[in-house]
């Protein structure tokens, strides 16, 4: 079943006295439960189509369908609680808010949906134990090592059940070891449950472990493998 549907995405930017084409009549679909690899050089476009698709940006002209929802007519609140709902978010850099602890963290977007702080504190030493982090979730963001603050940046992502998770660079900021152990667990709690994911890649060995493989050239999107 359809999750994501993106339709005639053009993309301009005006830099100067120039008008910038990131994204070309960029057309994908995502279906339940599809993992998807987006692999194209840096400056292609990946970070832009990934903030088109995932709400936080708007094309220049085409449709976004979430859900079977028409994102491309809600007002900023309804995609707030789009966002809150259905999709997980995790960076290369991690993102996480500095000043709050890794439990803290990973209990925001429960609290941003109304579950009470006790049941959204409980959820969250669960999901943060399940990863080995049960030690650490009283520490702050800069007292954690990079594979530990992406763990608790998935822990993060996934506490809300999303629909779609998109990843920007996840691994790309890690040595290759602490890399394929974020990447499985990141992976194993795709699968547990059940949600879709678009990952913007460099790293080929991971890119060909997912069930298709889409590509930037020119502003344009291509398969490269179904």
């Amino acid at each position: 079943m359809k999750i994501l549907s993106l339709n005639n995405i053009n993309k301009n930017f005006v830099s100067g006295q120039d008008n910038v084409t990131v994204l070309s009549d960029v057309n994908f679909e995502l279906n339940e439960s599809e993992c998807v690899a987006l692999i194209a050089p840096s400056g292609s476009g990946k970070s832009t189509l990934l903030q088109i698709a995932a709400t936080l940006d708007v094309p220049t002209n085409g449709t976004v369908w979430i859900n079977n929802k028409n994102v491309s007519v809600m007002s900023d609140d309804e995609k707030s609680i789009l966002r809150a709902k259905y999709l997980g978010f995790v960076y290369q850099f991690h993102n996480l808010l500095t000043d709050f602890t890794a439990l803290e963290n990973v209990i925001m977007p429960l609290l941003i949906l109304g579950v009470s702080k006790n049941k959204a504190k409980a959820e969250a030493i669960e999901l943060l134990t399940q990863m080995n982090l049960e030690h650490r979730i009283n520490n702050k963001p800069t007292q954690l090592s990079g594979g530990e603050q992406q763990r608790v940046s998935i822990a993060r992502a996934i506490i809300n059940k999303p629909k779609i998770i998109f990843a920007d660079e996840p691994t790309g900021n890690l040595d290759p070891t602490t890399a394929n152990k974020v990447f499985d667990l990141l992976m194993q709690y795709v699968i547990h449950y059940k949600c879709a994911i678009i990952m913007a890649t460099h790293n080929m060995e991971l890119a060909h472990r997912l069930d298709r493989l889409v590509t930037l050239i020119d502003g344009k999107l291509f398969e490269v493998r179904k």
